[in-house]
């Protein structure tokens, strides 16, 4: 295993820390100058805007940090990143079908298909919270919540490039128990009123109920 995260999660890192204080911010965004070579003193154009900005005014105005509220001001900014949903009897064999470059039948989306970006790693703990009533803490407070599995860690650029991070199993359950009404219910709620969302939901639940009948867990394959 490994701790080496993506760069956008190493600003999240960052963020998840209870001191605020201009210093501390400073501090951050120096270190995260060093990460992506950003020119931290530039005009707000230059800085990143899609990531970089939105985050840092959601501390400043009190928004954050915190994991939960960093990733939703963050949602659908991270340009690049896709995702893909598979099933896996323990973190070793999730691993070892990363090392493969192969993941096991069914997934989310299908082979033929491939990657997407329908269903974010950031979304999986408002779904389990809509799905279960656990509070965003306690959600997060699962060890299994994106934990880190396995990366390919670029050593030249000093980020990963992609990797596996677990599923948590109370949303796997959840969401292999749900029934259609309960997909429709949190869809509405989450994305809107829209039957993409409801068929994407209704796939993912697939590979969940694979993996509960066979007493495995979910995993979440991520590429940038």
């Amino acid at each position: 295993m490994t701790t080496s995260v993506t760069a956008c999660e190493k600003l999240v890192k960052c963020l998840v820390v209870p001191d605020t204080s201009p210093n501390a911010l400073k501090a951050m965004s120096s270190r995260w100058k060093k990460i992506r070579n950003i020119d931290m003193e530039a005009p707000v154009a230059q800085v990143w805007p899609e990531v970089v900005c939105p985050i840092l005014n959601a501390v400043a105005t009190g928004l954050g940090p915190g994991p939960y509220n960093v990733a939703r001001v963050a949602r659908n900014r991270r340009m690049g990143l896709q995702y893909a949903y598979f099933t896996a009897e323990d973190d070793e064999a999730a691993a070892a079908a990363f090392a493969l470059g192969s993941w096991p039948l069914p997934t989310y989306p299908t082979k033929d298909i491939g990657l997407t970006e329908d269903i974010r790693l950031d979304d999986l703990a408002d779904l389990e919270g809509l799905l279960t009533g656990q509070s965003v803490q306690e959600i997060t407070a699962d060890p299994r919540c994106y934990a880190k599995i396995a990366t390919d860690f670029d050593e030249g650029a000093g980020v990963d490039l992609c990797g596996i991070m677990s599923v948590t199993d109370t949303f796997t359950r959840a969401l292999a128990a749900a029934e259609l009404s309960t997909l429709r219910s949190i869809c509405r709620h989450y994305y809107g009123n829209d039957d993409h969302s409801v068929g994407v939901m209704r796939e993912l639940a697939a590979v969940a109920q694979h993996a509960v009948a066979r007493g495995h867990h979910m995993y979440s394959f991520w590429v940038v």
